[in-house]
């Protein structure tokens, strides 16, 4: 069976290099980390993936151009943030949004939900 593929979109490059580590000791291959928008954007349209972790804001940027790209493919992702990001209310009701400080001890979690809810 081929290795799930998890679209990682992250500006803090200390958090991307973990989630990255992480990711792959639980069996998965990474796609990125981004750690732009528009890097993420274009890794979006030329790579093959099963799901996605996008950071809210990546460099002063919101990544909810690259969320609607996945929405229309209907790629599953969540989103993480800080305390100081938030989602609009229509996303946040239709999306799940990890605090990035639980993220990294929680993240085994927070895939497996995401993947097995969404790919069959």
């Amino acid at each position: 069976m081929d290795k799930l593929r998890i679209l990682v979109a992250e500006d803090d490059l200390g958090l991307a290099s973990a989630m990255d580590e992480m990711l792959r000791y639980m069996g998965y291959a990474v796609v990125g980390p981004y750690h732009t928008l528009e890097s993420a954007l274009s890794g979006a349209e030329l790579e093959e993936f099963d799901a996605a972790i996008l950071d809210v804001n990546l460099g002063g940027e919101k990544v909810f151009e690259l969320a609607a790209m996945l929405e229309i493919e209907q790629t599953p992702f969540l989103f993480m943030s800080e305390l100081s990001d938030s989602l609009p209310e229509n996303l946040a009701k239709l999306y799940q949004c990890v605090d990035k400080g639980t993220l990294v001890e929680d993240l085994e979690a927070q895939v497996s939900r995401l993947v097995n809810t969404h790919i069959d």
